[in-house]
C-alpha cells in the first residue's frame, strides 16, 4: 500500500476542478479543505478536497446538475439499467449482447463506456445479488444494494484496465475510484464480513474472468478499500414507489458535510439526475457544504453526532455542532 495509490494526485484534483468548473458554469472550484484537520488525527486528512464558491451565490440559485452512471435500485423491473428512469416497452432499447434494457441509445452507449462492455456477453453473470433483498428494506443501504454498486464499479475498473492493457495500473488509480474521498479510520460504515468482503467480491471477479490467484491487484484489502470508498460517498434518492436509487455522484461526492448546510440536493426528471441548490447566500471564497443527514435540523446534537460517526469516526465538529456543544 503506497501513497500514490491512496492519495489523489495533482492531475486527479485538476480533473475534478475542471469538471466542477464546467458543470457549475464557473461558479465553483475544487481545492484542499481544512474541514477534516480538526475532525480527527487522520494522516490522510490533507487529501480531503472541498468545493468553494468562485463568486457570490444567491439563495435558491442552482449550483450544478449532477448525474450518475452507477445508479442501482432494489426494484429493477421497468427501469433503465443505467439512469434508473422508468421505461415503457416502446422506449426500451435492449442491449444486443445480454438481457439488459435501457431507456435510450444514449444510455446504452454510456453504459458501454461505464463498464457494461465486460458484463453484457458471457461475462458478469453474477445472479445472487438479490439474495438478501427479501429480508431488507429498500430504504436501507442494504447488503444487496451495496453488492450491486460494487459490481458496477468492478465492471468499470476491469474494462478500463483491459482497455489500457497496463500491468502497472492499479484498480484504486482508476479515476472514478481515485476521486472519491476515502475514510479509513474509526467505525466502518459496514463491518468487515466474510460474505460481503471475501466471498461476494471474489465471485464477482470470477464472473468477470479475473483470475483471483494470479491477479494480485485485486487483493482483499483493495476490495475492502473500494467498498469503503463507495459506502462513504453513496447518495440515496427517495422514489415514489417506496424504492430508492443509490449511486455515486461525481460532483456531489466532493462536497463536505455540515449540520448547517448551505446547499441541498433533490431529484429532477424521471431518472437519477439530481440538482444542487443554494439554501442561503454563499459568499465568494466560502466552502460549500451539504448535509450527509436527510433532516439535520430535526435532530439533536447527540443524535447528529451518533449518526455521523460512520463517516468521521469521531464527533462532528462542524460550526453548528461546535456552537451547540459550547452552550
Amino acid at each position: 500500500m503506497t501513497a500514490d495509490i491512496l492519495n489523489r494526485s495533482k492531475g486527479v484534483v485538476d480533473t475534478m476542478d475542471n469538471q466542477m468548473h464546467m458543470v457549475s458554469n464557473g461558479s465553483c472550484t475544487v481545492r484542499s479543505s481544512h474541514i477534516q484537520e480538526h475532525q480527527s488525527e487522520n494522516l490522510l486528512g490533507k487529501d480531503v478536497m472541498g468545493v468553494f464558491a468562485r463568486r457570490h451565490i444567491a439563495a435558491d440559485e442552482v449550483l450544478f446538475i449532477d448525474r450518475t452512471t452507477t445508479g442501482v435500485t432494489m426494484i429493477e423491473e421497468d427501469r433503465c439499467s443505467l439512469c434508473c428512469a422508468i421505461t415503457t416497452k416502446l422506449d426500451e432499447v435492449k442491449c444486443p449482447g445480454c438481457t439488459k434494457y435501457f431507456c435510450s441509445p444514449d444510455c446504452l452507449a454510456a453504459a458501454t463506456l461505464a463498464g457494461h462492455l465486460v458484463a453484457c456477453t458471457q461475462r458478469g453473470k453474477f445472479g445472487n445479488l438479490t439474495a438478501f433483498s427479501s429480508r431488507e428494506s429498500p430504504k436501507q443501504f442494504s447488503r444487496a444494494v451495496r453488492a450491486k454498486l460494487l459490481l458496477r464499479y468492478l465492471e468499470f475498473v476491469v474494462q478500463h484496465m483491459e482497455t489500457m492493457n497496463s500491468e502497472r495500473l492499479h484498480p484504486l488509480q482508476i479515476l472514478p475510484m481515485m476521486r472519491l474521498t476515502p475514510k479509513y479510520i474509526g467505525h466502518e460504515i459496514v463491518p468487515f464480513s466474510l460474505v460481503d468482503d471475501i466471498i461476494m467480491p471474489i465471485n464477482m471477479l470470477l464472473s468477470l474472468d479475473i483470475d483471483i490467484f494470479a491477479e494480485h491487484r485485486f487483493d482483499t484489502w483493495v476490495l475492502f478499500t473500494m467498498r469503503s470508498r463507495l459506502n462513504n460517498n453513496v447518495v440515496g434518492i427517495n422514489l415514489p414507489n417506496k424504492d430508492y436509487i443509490y449511486g455515486i455522484y461525481p460532483m456531489m461526492a466532493i462536497l463536505n458535510h455540515s449540520c448547517d448546510p448551505c446547499v441541498i440536493y433533490s431529484k429532477v426528471g424521471k431518472d437519477a439526475t439530481i440538482v444542487v441548490t443554494a439554501v442561503r447566500d454563499i459568499s465568494k471564497g466560502e466552502e460549500i457544504f451539504t448535509s450527509y443527514l436527510s433532516q439535520p435540523q430535526e435532530l439533536s446534537l447527540e443524535e447528529r453526532r451518533a449518526a455521523l460517526m460512520a463517516w468521521f469516526g469521531t464527533a462532528c465538529r462542524c460550526n453548528r455542532c461546535l456552537k451547540e456543544s459550547s452552550n
